[in-house]
C-alpha cells in the first residue's frame, strides 16, 4: 500500500510539472536583431577613454589584442605612460579615419540611448552600490526622468528638428529585452510628439563615432560611450548638449 502511495504522489507531481511547463509563457523573441554586435563584445571605448594608461590601464588593455584596428587601440598608442582622458589625441584619432558616405542632416537631432547591461546586471557594480538599483539605471538611461526627455523635445521643437536619430548597441548579451522595451518605448515617444525617428542600430561603434562627428545636435542618455560620441561632435563643431 505504502508503495502504491508513493507512486500516485509521484504521478501527480509529474502532472503538476507537465501542466506548468505548458503553461509557461515562452521566451518573447527580440525583434532588434542586431542589437548586440558579437563581434564587438566587450569594445568598451568609454572606459579606454577615460582610463587609457592611468592605473586602471590593465582592465582596458585587451583591447590592444582584441581590438588591433580599433579606434580604441588607437588611441591608446598614442598614449603616454600614465595618461587618460585626453581628448586631443582621441580627435587626432578621429579625425584622422576615413570619412563615412553618409551623416545625419543639419535638421536633425542625433540621441545616443545607453541600454544593455545596466538595465539588469547590478551585483558588484559601484555605481548600483553609490545610488541603488534604479538609481544606477536612471543614471545611465534617464528612464525614471520624464523631464530629461521633454528637454529634447522642447530643444527640438525651439530648433525646428523634426527628425531623431537613435543610436542603440549593446556591448554584452544581457537585459537586451528590457533594452529593447525601453527602446521602442522611447521610438513612441517622438512620434507621438510629431518626430520622424531613424533607429541606427547595427553598426559597429566606430563607425557611429565616425557618423556622429558631423551631427549638427548631439545628446546621450550617459555612459562613457556616449561621451565620447558627444566629444566627436562637440569638437567637429556639433552642439553637444550635456
Amino acid at each position: 500500500m505504502a508503495l502504491l502511495y508513493m507512486i500516485l504522489i509521484i504521478l501527480l507531481i509529474l502532472i503538476i510539472l507537465l501542466i506548468l511547463i505548458n503553461t509557461k509563457k515562452p521566451v518573447r523573441e527580440l525583434k532588434l536583431k542586431n542589437l548586440y554586435n558579437e563581434e564587438y563584445h566587450r569594445y568598451r571605448i568609454g572606459d579606454v577613454y577615460m582610463w587609457g594608461k592611468g592605473p586602471k590601464y590593465d582592465r582596458v588593455k585587451y583591447h590592444e589584442e582584441n581590438f588591433p584596428n580599433s579606434i580604441a587601440t588607437k588611441y591608446l598608442n598614442l598614449l603616454k605612460e600614465g595618461e587618460s582622458n585626453n581628448k586631443d589625441k582621441l580627435m587626432r584619432v578621429i579625425n584622422n579615419e576615413p570619412k563615412l558616405d553618409t551623416s545625419p542632416e543639419d535638421n536633425s537631432f542625433v540621441l545616443h540611448m545607453r541600454v544593455g547591461d545596466v538595465f539588469c546586471r547590478h551585483n558588484g557594480n559601484w555605481m548600483s552600490s553609490k545610488l541603488g538599483v534604479k538609481g544606477m539605471i536612471n543614471h545611465y538611461t534617464k528612464k525614471d526622468n520624464p523631464e530629461w526627455w521633454r528637454d529634447i523635445l522642447k530643444f527640438m521643437n525651439e530648433k525646428n528638428l523634426d527628425k531623431v536619430y537613435i543610436i542603440v548597441g549593446s556591448h554584452t548579451p544581457y537585459c537586451l529585452l528590457e533594452s529593447e522595451d525601453f527602446i521602442m518605448d522611447r521610438v513612441n515617444m517622438f512620434r507621438k510628439n510629431g518626430k520622424d525617428v531613424v533607429l541606427r542600430i547595427g553598426n559597429t561603434p566606430d563607425e557611429d563615432i565616425l557618423w556622429v562627428r558631423r551631427a549638427k545636435y548631439f545628446k546621450s542618455t550617459g555612459g562613457g560611450y556616449g561621451k565620447v560620441l558627444g566629444i566627436a561632435s562637440q569638437e567637429n563643431g556639433g552642439v553637444y548638449k550635456e
